[in-house]
């Protein structure tokens, strides 16, 4: 839709924790990620896909405040870029611990509030997409995070037509059936 081609830089490694993306933390990835900018040059943004190996007890609580910080350290080298993030998909664990299901919601919830607090840091959902296992996408689930987060590069960086995930404001329990879900002022959902 641009009319260019737009290239992506592997970077990642799955199960890894945040700390290894961290400047302040371990920060072996995010070394190894800067040797490939080297070679590469200037990047125009971040697509992040992390956080199952926070969604614990130790972690979950300090998600907020360490990927703001990370954020601000990176875009220090990297410059003002934008971060699409992937937020998790469900804990679908049968038999297994129900706590793993309340620390990806936790997960879930500071992954939305980066986006709202911190510029620039867009989310894409992923709950309503199908899993392989108790974690991991489908492959058409993939199909569809690629999408959602191209529509949303489009619109938030390239200001062209896309779409962005709107983030809810609150949610209201009416009964066991219904609820009432609140959106930001600047979303405006119509009827048909």
């Amino acid at each position: 839709r641009l009319g260019i081609p737009v290239g992506l830089v592997q970077a990642s490694l799955g199960g890894s924790s945040l700390a290894r993306w961290h400047p302040e933390e371990d920060g072996t990835l995010y070394r190894a990620m800067l040797r490939r900018m080297d070679v590469v040059g200037k990047v125009k943004g971040v697509l992040w896909y992390q956080g199952c190996s926070e969604a614990n007890a130790k972690n979950c609580s300090t998600y907020l405040k360490r990927i703001t910080r990370m954020v601000g350290l990176w875009r220090k080298e990297l410059g003002k870029i934008p971060f699409l993030t992937v937020q998790l998909n469900r804990w679908t664990g049968c038999g297994q611990a129900a706590e793993n299901d309340r620390y990806w919601g936790e997960l879930r919830e500071a992954q939305r509030l980066a986006a709202r607090t911190i510029p620039q840091v867009y989310v894409v959902p992923s709950i309503d997409l199908s899993v392989t296992d108790a974690i991991h996408n489908s492959s058409s689930a993939n199909v569809t995070i690629g999408e959602r987060l191209a529509n949303t590069a489009l619109s938030a960086i390239y200001k062209k037509p896309g779409q962005i995930a709107p983030s809810v404001t609150t949610v209201e329990y009416i009964d066991d059936t219904h609820v009432f879900v609140r959106f930001p002022a600047e979303f405006h959902v119509f009827a048909m």
